[in-house]
């Protein structure tokens, strides 16, 4: 078994784990990979509790399609493949070719693809609720098609929050990638041009900072690239929906995921 603070570079951190029993199964998957959990962080497995606080880091352990009050994980590994993972998601726009896909993922086998009708303006758009309260953080994997875009909006993978589960909902945008690879922040600066065909990890963190202005930090690939202020909705405490979508062509996204 190998040391757990080795294996992973730091001395101390966080564990988190979703109560209801699932400890034991996360256990197990460390153990596949050499850790043993109790021994090397000497804790006792508490089903009940499901947390263990350890200074300094925190790391978050849930399982697939698991829904609580502190945020979500979503792999799509316990879907069907070829059908649109609608347990937990809905979809809007473009509902044609947006599904579970087992030809491409991150992680696993699977992934979500979503489809938005090249040259047209009819993206595909899946929400699903955020379970949390702000700040909190997004992240998933996005991997952008390599289509030519000539819609009236030429974006691939995008993120954004809705106050329910239809593109004409009230809305706010938090970036996304433009046809050039470029990822673009909700007040349009852009973090950098990403070349399509690869896997990039987005994290975005939002908070409310008063009733006037919200706050989005943007990482790519966990490497920090700046935050905006920008001025608060009317609506900003009813956006209780995160959507990733495909603008135009195709976009893939894994391990989505809404934690505190």
């Amino acid at each position: 078994m190998r040391n757990i603070s080795s294996y992973l570079g730091i001395a101390s951190f966080v564990i988190s784990f979703i109560p209801g029993g699932q400890v034991a199964a996360v256990a197990t998957s460390l153990a596949t990979l050499g850790i043993d959990l109790a021994g090397y962080l000497g804790v006792n497995i508490d089903t009940q509790m499901g947390w263990y606080y350890i200074p300094s880091m925190h790391i978050v352990f849930c399982l697939p399609g698991i829904s609580v009050n502190n945020g979500w994980l979503d792999d799509f590994e316990s879907y069907t493949t070829g059908a649109f993972p609608s347990a937990n998601w809905t979809v809007s726009g473009n509902t044609s070719d947006s599904y579970v896909d087992n030809t491409r993922s991150k992680f696993g086998s699977k992934s979500l693809k979503l489809y938005g009708v090249i040259g047209g303006c009819w993206g595909s758009i899946a929400y699903r609720k955020l379970n949390i309260t702000a700040p909190y953080y997004i992240e998933f994997y996005a991997y952008n098609g390599s289509e030519s875009l000539s819609g009236c909006h030429p974006q691939r993978a995008t993120v954004e929050l809705k106050t329910g589960t239809s593109w004409t909902n009230d809305g706010r945008w938090l970036g996304g990638f433009e046809s050039n690879g470029a990822f673009k922040t909700a007040s349009g600066s852009v973090l950098g041009i990403y070349p399509n065909g690869v896997w990039y990890k987005v994290k975005i963190k939002y908070e409310i900072v008063s009733s006037f202005t919200i706050r989005l930090t943007y990482w790519i690939d966990d490497v920090l690239k700046g935050s905006e202020d920008l001025s608060a909705f009317a609506y900003e405490n009813n956006l209780t929906y995160v959507g990733i979508a495909s603008q135009e062509g195709t976009a893939w996204f894994d391990d989505v995921s809404v934690h505190p």
